[in-house]
């Protein structure tokens, strides 16, 4: 399951907008909302997070497979796959 829990310690926020000189703006502002200590480093794919999400998409082996022939990279093709699991999702009815 995503999404923020009560014990949930690591959050990441995308912000996406059209005029990038706000983009500060924003930032500052979901600092204030959300108290801690600014990490980056929360956002790289591990090797256990890329497990669990190939678990949650349900990204077959084969099909990561196939992608890594065309790709080459393990992480990279995870991402696609993923995207492309999210954009059959919207065509579900």
């Amino acid at each position: 399951m995503l999404g923020i829990k009560q014990d949930t310690f690591e959050v990441a926020v995308l912000i996406l907008i059209e005029n990038s000189s706000k983009k500060s703006e924003y930032l500052k502002l979901i600092s204030n909302i959300i108290s801690g200590e600014r990490d980056d480093s929360v956002l790289d794919l591990t090797d256990e997070k890329f497990w669990n999400i190939k678990q949650l998409f349900e990204i077959s082996d084969l099909e990561l497979e196939a992608k890594l022939q065309k790709e080459g990279q393990e992480k990279q093709a995870l991402v696609d796959l993923v995207i492309e699991h999210m954009a059959l999702l919207g065509t579900r009815s």
